[in-house]
């Protein structure tokens, strides 16, 4: 074969932008080209972004932009990044039981999810960079896109009022409910992380 498989290739470009993501330098070279943002926002919104292995990478790398820098932030919400992600999730294997639980059992399943939160965390805020070491995130299949999504909405945020507010509105209760007690660790620690930053905004 001449070339690359298209999907190969950008899972390619994406592990060197993942990489370049993860520092201040880096950051700050992928936000500075105009067309970086909106061809990674662009893997997320493709509509079979749940079967491709790129979209994990994309979200991370989304995730680390928008934990260090509100002109990403505003960008990645401008292309509607957090509602693809919030779609996908009404797609995901990861409801409770028949997904008929009654409101009042899900909040009592929500309360001792902030129990947690509040027992855990001293700190004001969370950054989703430290959701999943370096080491093992690369070893995750693409079937974690729950988590990589929650992380993504960890930083998005993070010291936005109205970011927080938008979230919350969508999420709570049943995609909280649901998430808290998906099989995934990484998805319900996210999501623990996402809850006390919504509560702190």
């Amino acid at each position: 074969s001449s070339g690359t498989h298209p999907t190969r290739h950008r899972e390619k470009m994406l592990r060197e932008v993942l990489a370049l993501s993860r520092s201040a330098a880096g950051r700050e070279q992928i936000v500075a080209r105009k067309e970086a943002l909106p061809r990674i926002a662009g893997v997320v919104a493709q509509p079979l972004a749940l079967f491709d292995a790129s979209t994990a990478l994309a979200l991370r790398v989304l995730r680390n932009l928008i934990g260090a820098s509100a002109d990403a932030k505003r960008e990645v919400h401008r292309l509607g990044v957090h509602k693809n992600i919030l779609n996908a999730m009404d797609s995901l294997n990861t409801s409770v039981g028949s997904g008929k639980s009654s409101s009042s059992r899900m909040v009592k399943r929500l309360q001792s999810g902030l129990r947690n939160v509040l027992d855990n965390s001293a700190s004001p805020s969370k950054d989703a960079e430290g959701s999943a070491g370096h080491g093992t995130e690369d070893k995750m299949l693409w079937m974690d896109y729950s988590a990589y999504g929650v992380q993504f909405l960890v930083n998005f945020v993070l010291g936005s009022e109205l970011n927080a507010a938008e979230i919350w509105s969508a999420m709570f209760p049943r995609k909280f409910d649901a998430l808290l007690h998906a099989d995934n660790e990484s998805t319900v620690a996210a999501t623990l992380a996402l809850l006390h930053n919504c509560l702190s905004s």
